[in-house]
Formats: C-alpha cells, structure tokens, sequence
C-alpha cells in the first residue's frame, strides 16, 4: 500500500500500543509528537514510569486502594481532564473487577480514555520502558516499541545546556552515559528477539532524512502515514523543556524537521568533558554505533585524562546525591526507589 494513503475501512483491527522509549532527550518527544498525528491515535507525550510501579500497585489489598495508586502512577500530566474522567471510571470498574491488577487496570483506563476521545488505538512515550521491554511485550499483545537511539555526547551537551538554564551544577555524564550504553545493548538484543515489535530508529536519521526514515517508522508502528506529519514544531529542547507544543519558541525556529541538533557537543562541551565521556563509554560499541563523530577522528584529546578523571569523580557525587533528591515527593519512596535501582541493575 502507498504510505501516504490513508485507510477508509473503519472496521479494521486498530494497532496494538505503542511505546516510545530510548534515553531521556534521544528526540522520544518530538517522535511522539509526529506519530500521534495519525487518524485515530490518542497520543500521551509527557513521559510515564507505570510499569516501575506495577509490583507495589499489585501488593495494595484493597481493590479501590488499588485502582487509585494506579491511576496516580498514570500521572495525565498533559492531559488532565482525562485523568479526572478515568478517575471517576475507575471506582465502578474495579467493583466489577475486583481482582484486576496493575496491567489490566492500565489496559482499562487506556481502553476507556481512547473511546471517550473518539479515537482508536493509543501511543505512550516511556523513556524508561526500555528495561521493562520484555514484559511489556509479553503483557500487551500486539503491541510495538519504538527505540530511539541518540549519540550519547549530543545527550550530555543537552543536558549540560538544561542544568545551565536552572543554573544547576549537576551530573551530566554518568547518569545519561551509563544508561546510554545499558539502554542500546538492551535495545539490540530486543531487537533480535522481537523483530516484528522492537525496531531501533536513530535520531540523527529522523531528523536528517525523514523521507526516508518516517515512511518505515508508520508502516512498522501500523499507522497510515502522510508527509505533512514532518510539519511539527520543535518540542521539550533544551532551551524550553517540557513544552509539548512548542509554543514557547520564537517565530525564527522554523517549522518541519529542521533546526535539530546533531553533534552539536563538539563545541558544547570541553575537551575535558569529552575525555570524561570516551572514559565512561565503550569504545566497541560507540565504533559500532556512530563510527564517524568528530572529536573521534582528531588525534590528542587522551591529553585531558587526569583532569577527566577529576571531573568523573565529582560528577559521580553529584549523580549518587541526585538520585535521592529526586524522589522526594513519591509515595512509598524507599520501596519505589530500591526496586526501581535493583530493576535496572538487573536489566
């Protein structure tokens, strides 16, 4: 079928949910942003963390105790009048049900939300679902995941630059680093293993050749797609993150797919910091993945490796303290965090 042909038989089977995933500011919104533009898509662009909290979800006793820790683990921070309308759904619902757990009272709220909006099928961008790949593909059928591979030095320069605005003297290496490297091995292997459900896109490729890389994104996913979906504003950049619309940026910012970052950090980050970040990465498999970046094809930047090692050793503290601060208003914190660690440890 054309790609840009958009099917007029409503009674097909709709796709199964999406997953957008891949390392935070790897382009997962701007992506979410394009495919939830399809007919029939009720598209969620603010990041969820459901499935870190379905093992506590499921030890809560009470089904309406139940019901209600997992509709705030849903979050519906962009859209919040569907949280109110799942929430006044799902008390009569798990009195019917009273034995659902976290997945199915999930798979109902989303169920409810997509007919109430008059829409289809649904798309979630899930940053962390990448060590939970397995199980979300065992636990949802038909479902697909979207991997969104960035190169790790443009990830930490984004960072770089979002702790610069809050004025915030952060860790931007070993957090966004040592998941990079986690993140892709797990990506590949699920790849291999799903290779109709788990495809690896590249973010330099949607944003450099989107004729190309868009039209195999919708046909993977299930969507009919059309060339003026490219037509989207940029979203959540470092200059104005969490802005989903994009209304935040000036009229200078130009539409469709242009302005895009791609090895950027050269000049964002110091020699000191890119030797920090060689020493953080697997040299195999940063070769493998983006063979050509710039820095790696001049000859003198293993000159920095003390001051590097410096740099790691505080951002190291700075990581460490970090992930405990973060969680300072989550409910049942200690059991979420020590879970959540030793989930990721795992993966």
């Amino acid at each position: 079928m054309d790609p840009t042909e958009v099917p007029t038989q409503r009674n097909a089977e709709p796709p199964g949910p999406v997953f957008v995933s891949g390392r935070q500011h790897s382009g997962n919104s701007v992506i979410t942003k394009i495919l939830m533009q399809a007919e029939g898509c009720l598209g969620f662009i603010g990041d969820n963390g459901y499935w870190e909290h379905k093992n506590l979800i499921n030890k809560v006793q009470y089904p309406a105790a139940r019901a209600d820790r997992a509709v705030r683990a849903m979050r519906f921070k962009e859209n919040p009048e569907l949280g109110e309308a799942v929430r006044g759904h799902l008390p009569g619902w798990i009195r019917a049900h009273p034995d659902a757990d976290a997945r199915e009272i999930y798979l109902e709220a989303m169920r409810y939300c997509t007919e109430i909006s008059g829409n289809r099928f649904w798309l979630q961008k899930s940053t962390s679902y990448i060590f939970y790949a397995d199980e979300i593909l065992r636990a949802f059928p038909g479902s697909r995941i979207v991997y969104l591979m960035r190169n790790p030095y443009d990830l930490c320069a984004s960072l770089k630059r979002r702790h610069a605005r809050n004025q915030r003297r952060a860790d931007f290496l070993w957090g966004t680093l040592v998941g990079w490297k986690k993140g892709v091995r797990i990506a590949h292997a699920m790849q291999s293993r799903y290779p109709d459900r788990f495809r690896i896109f590249k973010y330099e490729d949607v944003v450099s050749k989107p004729s190309q890389s868009l039209p195999e994104l919708f046909e993977f996913v299930g969507y009919a797609y059309r060339e003026e979906y490219t037509n989207v504003p940029r979203v959540n950049t470092s200059d104005n993150p969490a802005d989903w619309s994009g209304s935040k940026l000036g009229n200078d910012a130009g539409g469709g797919l242009t302005g895009f970052r791609i090895n950027y950090y050269d000049t964002a980050l110091t020699k000191v910091e890119k030797r920090a970040a060689d020493m953080l990465l697997p040299r195999d498999l940063v070769l493998e993945t983006y063979p050509n970046l710039p820095h790696t094809r001049r000859s003198g930047h293993r000159k920095k490796t003390m001051w590097a090692i410096l740099l790691l050793a505080v951002s190291g503290i700075r990581f460490s303290l970090s992930q405990f601060g973060r969680y300072k208003k989550v409910p049942y914190k200690s059991r979420y965090i020590i879970e959540r660690t030793l989930h990721r440890a795992r993966a």
